[in-house]
């Protein structure tokens, strides 16, 4: 992202940008999901995961680290998810 840009948002923008990083359900990585998920911000992602690999991709991000949560799970990815246009 542009330097400053989460920073420039209304509360209203950023609050949709999360929104856009958060998934109704569960989507554990080792029942090898795969496909598009609509967000809670009503956009597509695709979720790509190769358990053998141990590797998973959202939305072109990496997966850099998976946390299981009490109700769900915690992807840690290598950037934003947003159109900046």
């Amino acid at each position: 992202l542009p330097v400053r840009y989460i920073a420039s948002l209304s509360r209203q923008a950023a609050y949709q940008l999360s929104l856009g990083h958060l998934v109704s359900g569960s989507l554990p990585m080792d029942e090898s999901l795969n496909g598009d998920v609509i967000t809670l911000g009503d956009t597509l992602v695709s979720f790509e995961a190769d358990v053998s690999a141990k590797t998973a991709a959202i939305g072109g991000a990496e997966v850099l680290k998976v946390y299981r949560a009490s109700n769900g799970y915690v992807y840690i990815i290598d950037r934003v998810l947003a159109d900046t246009n």
